[in-house]
């Protein structure tokens, strides 16, 4: 995949982060800025440990995995997700 291509996929799945989601993290008259930052990087951590999930159920005849099998589709997706997050909070900045 070449980099132009990953940026496409990360900035259209900002795109529909953002509609789904137009005030991330939800904002608040008692939320302090660095409860904002928490929030967000627990959001980007549990990202990131869902992409670890799905390559965890990459490898075969793991006895650890419980049969169940994650796809390379499935590791692209979570990783496009957690780079639109990163990108997200970075904006925030």
């Amino acid at each position: 995949m070449t980099r132009k291509q990953i940026i496409k996929l990360i900035t259209a799945e900002v795109r529909r982060a953002k509609k789904l989601h137009p005030y991330w993290p939800v904002p608040s008259l008692f939320k302090l800025t660095s409860s904002a930052r928490i929030e967000e990087a627990a959001i980007n951590a549990e990202e990131a440990f869902e992409a670890l999930q799905v390559a965890l159920n990459l490898r075969p005849n793991d006895p650890h995995c419980g049969g169940l099998k994650g796809t390379e589709k499935a590791y692209r997706k979570e990783l496009i997700q957690n780079g639109a997050m990163v990108f997200r909070a970075l904006e925030r900045l």
